[in-house]
């Protein structure tokens, strides 16, 4: 993502949702939120790979993990993408890709440099380092599927310039909820978004729908009601009554700057199903 610095000391803050894990397949297991270092990069364009038909592979370039998948890849059509880099000087080169109708390995001057299983349509990420060489480096990525010129353009090259974290300190801080005379934030930027209401008991169960907005947390009187997601299903909250007070505060954070302007309570008999 770009970002804009300045000369001298510099604050980087990055809030991390754990979005959940795997729990099935070869990517059981993977890490997840903040790990290594920040990079000054660079999207390297001026590079193209040249995809051709190949035949035959060697099954070392398989995890043995996933060994299983070998009598599998050989009745696959295979194509061959290859690019050659040339570094004067060598720094580490970030690989990812996404959206890759086929399984996928990666590989680095005839070092095997990861493999990715593909459930439906592909994507993952490659930090070269140790492979690379200065002079002509051959990056080679084998793919089984049905694959054509025009998927390449979804692997992109990232040359990691700089690890800007490098001599820095990182400080964890946990999630806090928002402090009377905090700072403003308006649209387009995350901010938090508050409303006070006031409740007598029903026998019809009270919902918040979520309107306007695109993801984030909701808060009934400091409870976390759970996290909102404009991508569905879910469009109803329900507010439970043991939580609830004659005077309420329902409290929203926003992640992508969206203004929830369209938001309201509803009593509904259905719950959050169509009425």
């Amino acid at each position: 993502m770009p970002a804009s610095f300045k000369k001298g000391t510099n604050v980087l803050t990055l809030l991390v949702d754990n979005m959940g894990r795997f729990n099935f397949g070869d990517r059981l297991g993977e890490p997840k939120g903040l790990f290594g270092h920040v990079y000054d990069a660079k999207e390297i364009k001026t590079l193209k790979f040249k995809l051709k038909r190949s035949d035959n592979f060697s099954r070392r370039i398989v995890p043995r993990g996933l060994a299983h998948l070998g009598d599998v890849l050989e009745k696959l059509p295979m194509w061959e993408a290859t690019v050659d880099i040339p570094l004067r000087k060598v720094f580490p080169i970030h690989l990812s890709f996404s959206d890759l109708p086929a399984h996928v390995a990666v590989a680095c001057n005839d070092r095997a440099c990861g493999f990715f299983a593909s459930h439906d349509r592909n994507f993952g990420d490659v930090m070269l380092g140790a492979e690379l060489k200065q002079g002509k480096n051959r990056l080679k990525l084998l793919l089984w599927g049905d694959v054509t010129a025009r998927d390449l353009s979804r692997v992109l090259l990232h040359a990691m310039n700089e690890p800007l974290s490098g001599g820095a300190k990182w400080q964890i801080r946990r999630w806090r909820m928002p402090q009377e005379g905090g700072p403003v934030v308006g649209k387009d930027r995350p901010a938090w978004y508050s409303t006070k209401f006031k409740y007598v008991p029903s026998d019809r169960p009270l919902f918040v729908h979520i309107a306007g907005a695109g993801k984030g947390q909701l808060f009934l009187n400091g409870h976390n009601l759970g996290r909102f997601w404009n991508i569905g299903p879910q469009q109803f909250w329900y507010l439970p009554e043991c939580w609830m007070e004659a005077q309420n505060e329902l409290l929203l954070f926003e992640e992508h700057g969206n203004i929830p302007r369209r938001s309201r309570l509803e009593f509904r008999a259905s719950g959050p199903y169509r009425e």
